[in-house]
């Protein structure tokens, strides 16, 4: 028997070739007319086929016979996926969304109709529900009689493999709706029930290459098979766990508690009305909530700047309504949208809530951000991301953030590594941003201004540290806010030296070091009349005694706690030495 896909001779009565793997065409033995794969006889000469499926056997056999045509139906590419995805999936757990289909009055319609004809019925039902799964990379699981039963999620896993589920399970109606018309003179009536669930299932797989049965173990599997018996012929019925996943984009008609069979406690099944029009975010912190991923619902802060915040206006008076700005006065274009629409309706309804706020920055702030993050961090951001994390540095600066709090910024814009000529030797090229005005004056005081008044009093500093990682954050704040020459010891005899060597302005020392120690440090610059008077900030990660705390009184200006402090703090304490 030739293989009509590459050609192969097999062996007489195979089903499969032994070359590609594919379905092989059935013919009549005695008049070489093809046959179809669950034909009893030769409809031209009448001649018994090879394989007549009266059997269990048989049947069994046909089953499995027909699932590998409709997986032989797949997409060229998606089957090559299956195929390199499955030979992994073993014993796996997985989430995934389970669908049932099955044909309404079965039993009755094979009865009445001739058992070539109830076939070829089956066989274009099982195509239609084939071809809406594997358009949507579902999996064709197991055909059960004249059900199928299929998976979104395994092998192949997408993040919105519910909602794909769903959208499969409509056009499987739409499709069986339409194939109902081509078969009056059989079934006066015929029509499908489909039933989803999604929740975690073992999955395993038996076969081999794309001629696969997968298997699912476990009770979500069957909660779909017990939802697709009580759905309404030419509906769809989900879960309440696929509901929470798909509501967004669906329209759903809650039926409230009803009871399955097989199952102790009642169930809120959902019926899928249809596809909303405009979907709404699926992405949603309440469904995350919902789900228990998370605890609570994040805060929110919503930064604009301050030529053009309508929205930050109007939340700070308290506002419904935001007042349209007309005329922007920034230079960040991106940012300059004078009406908010209905978002600020739905922002500011999320913040009072759940927690946020709403602020606004200069230009200014924003272009000095710009400078922070490519000093810092090494990265080039456009004007609205810098105008992010201005919003950010001034909350923190505000206490709005605390320490202990994650912050996510969320950027407008693309960021990549900065280059050496980006910002040149003065970290500036011809930045013009506007004066201020005498409604929106930039405040002098504050983390920036403190910094540029702090170049020309305290340019070298030491910082003495034997942990490399603590050394380089505390020389990027400091670089990253001014003109410091900043050196850097290991152990605190290395740092004396170094002191002894030329006097720094400033000494960032830590107390716990190897060889000598930031006690033993601070003894030496004590015997020293001059070397007394330079400033020393503590940064340590130790707890400390109260009997240490007096052993520091008089020697330090400042004791900053490692890991609790911003570095608004460093500054700060800066500040006060020259106050």
């Amino acid at each position: 028997m030739n293989c009509k896909k590459c050609g192969f001779e097999n062996d007489e009565g195979a089903r499969f070739c032994e070359n590609c793997g594919s379905l092989l065409a059935r013919v009549c033995s005695s008049c070489g007319s093809p046959l179809k794969q669950e034909s009893r006889f030769c409809k031209d000469c009448g001649t018994p086929a090879a394989f007549p499926p009266t059997s269990k056997y048989d049947k069994d056999r046909l089953s499995i016979d027909r699932l590998a045509s409709l997986q032989q139906s797949a997409p060229l590419e998606l089957q090559e996926r299956i195929r390199s995805i499955s030979r992994n999936i073993e014993g796996e757990r997985k989430p995934v969304t389970i669908l049932f289909t099955d044909i309404v009055g079965s039993t009755s319609l094979a009865e009445r109709l001739d058992p070539e004809e109830w076939a070829e019925i089956v066989s274009g039902a099982h195509q239609r529900v084939s071809q809406a799964v594997y358009h949507y990379e579902g999996t064709i699981a197991q055909l059960l009689g004249d059900g199928v039963l299929a998976f979104f999620g395994a092998p192949i896993t997408h993040e919105d493999d519910p909602i794909r589920a769903v959208n499969a399970a409509l056009d499987i109606q739409y499709s069986i709706e339409n194939y109902a018309h081509d078969l009056r003179r059989y079934a006066e009536d015929f029509q499908m029930r489909v039933g989803l669930n999604t929740g975690t299932v073992v999955v395993g797989s038996v076969g081999s290459d794309m001629h696969l049965e997968y298997l699912a173990l476990g009770d979500a599997v069957n909660l779909a098979a017990r939802l697709q018996s009580s759905a309404k012929p030419g509906t769809v019925l989900i879960s309440e766990s696929t509901a929470r996943l798909v509501k967004a984009a669906f329209n759903l008609n809650c039926l409230g508690e009803i009871s399955l069979k097989g199952k102790a406690d009642a169930v809120v099944p959902y019926e899928v009305i249809q596809a909303r029009a405009v979907p709404e975010s699926t992405r949603g912190f309440e469904e995350l909530y919902e789900m228990g991923l998370i605890d609570r619902l994040p805060k929110i802060a919503v930064i604009q700047v301050e030529g053009c915040a309508p929205m930050v206006t109007a939340f700070k008076a308290g506002k419904e309504t935001p007042d349209i700005v007309t005329e922007p006065n920034t230079h960040i274009a991106t940012l300059a949208t004078g009406n908010p629409g209905m978002a600020y309706g739905q922002l500011r309804q999320i913040i009072l809530k759940h927690g946020g706020a709403m602020e606004s920055v200069s230009d200014q702030e924003s272009f000095r951000a710009m400078h922070v993050l490519a000093k810092m961090d090494g990265f080039s951001v456009e004007p609205a991301t810098a105008a992010a994390f201005a919003g950010l540095f001034k909350l923190i600066g505000q206490q709005v953030i605390k320490r202990d709090e994650i912050v996510v910024v969320n950027c407008s814009g693309h960021t990549f590594p900065v280059e050496k000529e980006l910002l040149g030797d003065e970290w500036a090229r011809d930045v013009e941003v506007p004066q201020p005005t005498s409604s929106a004056s930039v405040p002098q005081e504050g983390l920036l201004s403190a910094l540029e008044r702090l170049d020309d009093r305290m340019r070298d500093v030491l910082i003495m540290d034997d942990t490399p990682e603590a050394s380089r954050l505390l020389r990027r704040i400091l670089q990253a806010y001014g003109s410091f020459n900043v050196r850097e010891a290991e152990n605190g005899r290395i740092g004396l030296d170094m002191v002894y060597q030329r006097p720094p302005d400033l000494i960032l020392l830590d107390l716990m070091m190897p060889e000598m120690d930031g006690f033993a440090v601070l003894d030496a610059l004590k015997t020293d009349k001059e070397l007394s008077k330079i400033p020393v900030i503590v940064v340590t990660a130790k707890e400390l005694t109260a009997i240490e705390k007096q052993r520091l009184s008089g020697k330090v200006q400042s004791l900053l706690q490692k890991g609790a402090f911003s570095n608004q703090d460093i500054i700060d304490k800066m500040m006060e030495m020259l106050n």
